[in-house]
C-alpha cells in the first residue's frame, strides 16, 4: 500500500478535533490513518502561540514536497558513459 497524503480536507478535520479535545489517537481512528501520522502532522505544523493550523499546514506541505530533479547518472559525464557501457 502506497503512501496517502493528508488532504487539505484531513487537515482541517484535524484541526476542528484538536479544538474538540480529541487525542492522536481518536482523530488517526476517524481519518482512518495510524496516530503517529497525526502526531507527526501536529509536530511538524504547530506553534506554541498558534496552534495547529490547517492552511499554513497545508501550504508548508506543499513546499516540502519533493520536486524532480536530475538524476546523478545523468548529471555526471563519466557516470554517463560508464552508463552506456553496460
Amino acid at each position: 500500500m502506497g503512501r496517502r497524503p493528508l488532504s487539505f480536507s484531513d487537515r482541517a478535520d484535524i484541526a476542528v478535533s484538536i479544538l474538540a479535545g480529541k487525542t492522536d489517537r481518536q482523530i488517526g481512528v476517524d481519518l482512518g490513518r495510524d496516530h503517529t501520522i497525526i502526531w507527526r502532522e501536529r509536530g511538524r505544523n504547530s506553534t506554541k502561540t498558534r496552534g495547529y493550523r490547517p492552511v499554513s499546514a497545508d501550504c508548508a506541505a506543499e513546499r516540502r514536497r519533493s520536486r524532480p530533479q536530475a538524476r546523478k547518472i545523468e548529471t555526471d559525464p563519466v557516470l554517463r558513459t560508464l552508463d552506456t557501457l553496460w
